[in-house]
């Protein structure tokens, strides 16, 4: 994954493992949530095109985000771009459909609850 700049990251699938990379941009918070975003969608997309027989190594996913504003530390809109050079047209919808179908997508899309709790005993 690439932090191209302080609102977009970049997924290139092709080759093995997962690494963060940058040109003089820290990563923050916002970053690890487009990521993970972009991560989930290569994981859906993935055993499809293996059992269609699709190339997925010319991938690219790129999301960039928007903030609220006023000191609020929500995202008010993310971006999400997918890049499959040799892809064919017809196959375009089953892949948004499966780029919808992430559960991160799908959470940040409903909106979520979330309990948050501060523990001070041992662990069981």
């Amino acid at each position: 994954m690439t932090l191209e700049s302080e609102l977009r990251v970049r997924l290139d699938v092709a080759g093995d493992g997962f690494e963060i990379t940058s040109q003089d941009v820290a990563i923050t918070p916002y970053h690890l949530l487009a990521g993970s975003l972009a991560s989930c969608i290569v994981l859906l997309i993935a055993p499809w095109a293996e059992r269609s027989g699709f190339d997925l190594s010319p991938l690219t996913i790129s999301v960039g985000w928007e903030h609220v504003g006023g000191g609020d530390n929500r995202v008010k809109h993310m971006d999400v771009d997918l890049w499959w050079p040799g892809l064919a047209d017809s196959r375009k919808v089953v892949v948004q459909r499966l780029a919808k179908a992430c559960p991160i997508h799908a959470t940040l899309v409903s909106g979520t609850e979330i309990s948050s709790h501060v523990r001070v005993e041992q662990a069981s």
